[in-house]
Order: C-alpha cells, then structure tokens, then sequence
C-alpha cells in the first residue's frame, strides 16, 4: 500500500477549507437556529384612540412598540410594520380598527406571531390613560394587562415619559415571579416590604451603581433593626435593580405597586435622589398595596402611606447618616436613643410637622390622584391670599378715616 504524505503548507490550506467551507457556516446556521427560536415573536396593533388623533395614536403605538422591545431585552422579535402590512395584504386581513383580543389573535395566527399586544390611549382633560394587553396567541389568553394614567398638558409628554412608563408596566407583568396576592381581607398576612428606587439622578457625584446598592442597603439595616417589618429576600431586589430597565429607577408609584405584588410584597419603600452642585435631596416613601386585614389592628399596620423629604450634604457619611435617621419616621416608629445624635427639641418638631404635612398630601395623591393634591394646593393659596390682603388693607371695607364737618361759627 502506498502511502502518501500531504506537506504542512497544504494540510493547513485543507484544514482552512474545511473549517471555512462546512464547520463555519453549520455554526452559524446553529446560532442562527438557536437564536431564532430562543426569541419570541410579537407584533403591536395601532392602539384606539379615544379623545386622540389618528396619527398620533399610531405614532404612540410604534413608540409602544419600540420602549417594549428595549425593556423585554432581547426576550422578542418584532414583526415590523410593513412586513405585517404586506403579510395582512396577501391574506386579505384588514389591522385597522382591530381592538379586541378575539381579532388580535387573528391577525396574531395570520401573521405567525406567538404574542400579540393591542390597547387605547384615551383622554380626558390633562390626563391620558394608556391600557394594553399583551395576548398569546396560541392559547388566545391574555397573560398581562396594564392600565396607567399620565398626566401632561399635551402629548409631548406622553410620548417622552408616558408611554415608556406604560410599556414598563405591561413588560413587568410577564417577567417578574409571581407569588401571588400577599394577603386578602379578613386574613393576616405576614407583612414584607419591597424597597426600590423610583428614580435616580446623581450626574458625577457619585458612582451611580455602587450608590444605588449602598443607599438600599442603609434602609434594609435600619428596618431590620426596627423589626417593624420582614424583607423581601435580598436577592429579589438585587435582580430589580440590575435589569437594564430600571437602572435609574422604576419610574412611578405604579410600576413599584406592580413589582411589590408580583414579589409577594406588602409594603413598598420608594426613594427618589437627585444631586446637585451643592445638596443630594432625597424623597423617601412607604406605602402598603393591599387592603388592610380585619384581623390585623391599624397600629401594626402603615395605613395610607408616609412620605418623607429631606437635603444633605454632597457627603457620603452625612448622607448615610441621614438616610438611615429618615428611615424611621416612614416606618412610623422612633430610632432609640443613641442610634443617631440627638436633635434640638424643635428640629424634631419640625421634622415631624413636614413628615405630618407631606404625608397628607401624599395619602390624598395615592388615594384620590394628583388633581385633588392640586385643588388642595390652589383652595390654601387663595386662603392665604385673602388672609394675606386683610391684613395689608386692615380689613376696613369703609371708606376710611375723614376729616370732621366744620362747626358753625355760632358756637
């Protein structure tokens, strides 16, 4: 048998082809593979509008579109617009005024898309209401919804903050673990807060993810203290605030409210710090999301909710100082004596006549929306407008002080 020997230049050549011409392109072909069905696809109706232009509603829904791509990181692929244009069009299925569930699945099966997601956006006077759904549509189940209200002047801000807040809302739905309703009424449920950041602004004073964790984890030590409350367990909010789309924060009472109950949270702690040249100013917020129990009497449970506000230096050690001091008055309890160096008496005073006063206009913003906080708001100035010109004029509607008649000159 003869043998024949293949020089090293050209085993390498062969080897290059090989790799080049098969094993490269099966690897490709197997990410591709992988990739394509590791994805889920979806595709967005226009959303109804009520109030609402036509050509706005379709701009807001693609900007829908859009925001729930970005948060779902990577979990979908989008069917684009023209495509499910030209698809409907070859299958004569008419998308507009396609409102319904029932119609979104299908279009949902015409178009091959596992998830379909449809809405409204309606308006009434400064405040629009965003509701949505996403749909499966082999299942044809609605498998989360989302109804936010947000309030602006015009659409502009709709389309910058509102719309993002909303996707934010229907992705969380799907994503976050459900352990279900924390406690019905007449139960007692065993009560466990959640702590957020609702939104964070520091620009170069601080680094921001190192922050963020520090600042947790002074109010988790101060409740832990206090043993006023359970925690929900470190690493759930350790992974809430990793994910991309609440780096700085989750945006709004709602979204808190959502991940509170899909966590098996009672209670949520929210805090929203913005820095600037001078002052880091910190709002702080603490509020149950489910009814209270019968069983469980008002003094162990927070009714209504606690907010708290306050600035401190662009300093790290005073502003742990703070942030853990403030901790207690939003759980309603005092810090023992020595925790924290005592105060003049009327500082505390005056700390909590703003605790008491914030907290008022917090629990009517949670229970009635923001509009009854600005009629509050609007009834006190014209109060204290009319004290306030009382006081300048006198309060004398007369007309003033005059000189005496002459006498006759008989007298």
């Amino acid at each position: 048998m003869k043998i024949v020997r293949i020089r090293p230049h050209k085993l390498k050549l062969i080897n290059n082809l090989i790799y080049k011409g098969i094993f490269l392109p099966l690897m490709v072909f197997v990410s591709f593979f992988t990739i394509s069905f590791s994805q889920e696809t979806v595709a967005v109706l226009d959303f109804e509008g009520i109030g609402v232009p036509k050509d706005i509603t379709r701009a807001l829904s693609n900007r829908f579109a859009s925001e729930f791509l970005d948060l779902s990181k990577g979990k979908y692929v989008l069917i684009e617009r023209q495509q499910m244009g030209k698809i409907l069009n070859e299958q004569g299925v008419q998308m507009s005024g396609c409102v319904t569930s029932e119609c979104a699945v299908e279009i949902g099966n015409a178009l091959g898309a596992q998830f379909m997601i449809a809405g409204s956006i309606s308006k009434v006077g400064t405040i629009f209401t965003i509701s949505s759904r996403l749909v499966d549509v082999e299942t044809t189940e609605v498998i989360s919804s989302s109804d936010y209200d947000h309030m602006s002047p015009d659409i502009s801000g709709v389309m910058t903050h509102g719309i993002k807040k909303a996707a934010a809302l229907l992705a969380l739905q799907k994503y976050l673990p459900d352990h279900g309703t924390a406690g019905e009424k007449g139960s007692a449920p065993k009560q466990a807060v959640v702590i957020l950041p609702m939104e964070v602004t520091l620009g170069e004073a601080f680094e921001k993810a190192t922050l963020m964790e520090e600042l947790k984890d002074w109010i988790r030590g101060e409740v832990t203290f206090s043993e006023k409350v359970d925690l929900i367990d470190y690493g759930t909010e350790k992974a809430i605030i990793a994910s991309g789309e609440y780096e700085s924060g989750v945006m709004s009472d709602s979204v808190a409210k959502v991940i509170g109950e899909r966590v098996g949270a009672t209670h949520v702690i929210t805090w929203t710090m913005r820095v600037t040249e001078t002052k880091c100013h910190l709002i702080m917020k603490h509020y149950n999301i489910v009814a209270k129990p019968d069983t469980v009497s008002k003094s162990k449970w927070l009714v209504g909710g606690i907010r708290v506000r306050f600035s401190t230096k662009k300093d790290l050690e005073d502003l742990k100082m703070n942030v853990r001091k403030y901790t207690w008055p939003l759980l309603g309890a005092a810090a023992p004596d020595g925790r924290f160096p005592a105060d003049s008496f009327f500082a505390r005073l005056w700390m909590k006549i703003k605790i008491a006063i914030d907290s008022f206009f917090f629990y009517v913003e949670l229970m009635y929306g923001a509009m009854y906080v600005l009629l509050i708001l609007l009834l006190l100035s014209g109060l204290g407008l009319g004290v306030g010109y009382k006081v300048v004029t006198g309060g004398d509607d007369g007309s003033g002080i005059e000189l005496p008649p002459d006498f006759p000159e008989s007298l």
